[in-house]
């Protein structure tokens, strides 16, 4: 973490502080850092400025590549221009995504949030910020919207107000399935919500982990057949 990210996160109001509702909570049931035990946060300050950037990578064959491209095979005019992914999942990051997802810690959305801040470049003019579409049925199960608040939390660190343009259209889960299974299972799977302006817009798609890359690529589909300019993904961790 440099000097200039540093200082911009302070001026972001203390963002990293938990909110009113959770540090009531936290007076009951205080958190605990799940990097080093340290009481307030789910993950603490200072173990987010302890992890390591995942290296540019194809995000499906993870080929070394410059700027967070996709490789020359993965690479097409109408493909992802970039996807960043901040950590290996694996290790704290792993837990710490499970602890959001599964254990109902969704004060863990401001440290994620912040662990993408940290390591993802300045985004491109004239973005719009948006959010891969979770399952209507695991939105029901956790009681929130993992992505949408991820993307909520990313978007105050940018300044940027996340705007819903996809709408989930299918109910299949893609758990345990290859990536040749997630690509059939998600065909049809997205659509854009009414209403949604994209045309000629820099579309930045918010995802939790890329595991094979077929969510965001039918995301991605999707937004370029509505007229995007361009669309590049920000998400917390890519799969070893």
């Amino acid at each position: 973490m440099h000097t200039l990210q540093y200082t911009r996160y302070y001026l972001q109001h203390n963002y990293y502080n938990m909110s009113i509702f959770d540090t009531t909570i936290g007076l009951i049931a205080p958190h605990y850092c799940i990097g080093c035990s340290r009481p307030g946060a789910v993950f603490c300050k200072e173990c987010a400025f302890g992890t390591t950037q995942l290296p540019s990578i194809c995000y499906v064959c993870a080929k070394a590549t410059k700027a967070h491209t996709p490789c020359s095979v993965h690479n097409s005019p109408r493909a992802l221009k970039h996807v960043y992914t901040a950590l290996s999942y694996e290790g704290v990051a792993k837990k710490l995504m499970r602890a959001y997802k599964f254990d109902c810690k969704q004060a863990a959305s401001k440290n994620i949030a912040f662990v993408m801040d940290l390591w993802l470049p300045y985004l491109e003019q004239n973005s719009v910020l948006t959010w891969v579409p979770t399952l209507p049925k695991h939105v029901r199960q956790r009681g929130f919207d993992h992505t949408k608040m991820l993307a909520k939390d990313f978007g105050i660190l940018r300044s940027l107000k996340p705007v819903a343009t996809l709408d989930r259209v299918t109910s299949t889960s893609q758990v345990g399935a290859n990536r040749a299974q997630r690509k059939a299972q998600l065909k049809n799977a997205f659509a854009i919500r009414d209403g949604a302006k994209i045309n000629s817009k820099n579309i930045v798609l918010i995802d939790d982990v890329v595991t094979t890359g077929a969510t965001i690529e039918a995301c991605t589909k999707v937004l370029y057949a509505a007229g995007a300019a361009s669309v590049s993904v920000v998400a917390f961790a890519r799969t070893p």
